[in-house]
């Protein structure tokens, strides 16, 4: 964002589209939502909530981006964990 509050910036005197317009394309890349019954495979078919904590800390190790994952793959082991939580009563 430009001093104005736009995110347009400035150019010698014109002005051009940043940046920020241009990231929201990444947003096509996610992958669909999850069915409700998905997220027992994602996470190994755990029978508590404990198991299913431990399962995701130990996938999402590898599949975080910052450990060389995709984004894909750690947001749909997130998603899993949450439904997980949601549906064990967490």
């Amino acid at each position: 964002m430009n001093r104005h509050g736009s995110f347009l910036s400035e150019n010698f005197g014109s002005y051009r589209v940043s940046s920020q317009c241009k990231s929201t394309t990444g947003y096509m890349a996610l992958p669909a939502p999850m069915v409700p019954d998905d997220w027992r495979a994602v996470l190994e078919n755990p029978s508590s909530l404990a198991e299913a904590e431990e399962t995701w800390k130990r996938l999402i190790r590898t599949a975080h981006p910052d450990n060389g994952g995709s984004h894909a793959r750690a947001a749909q082991i997130n998603a899993a964990i949450a439904m997980a939580r949601k549906e064990f009563g967490a």
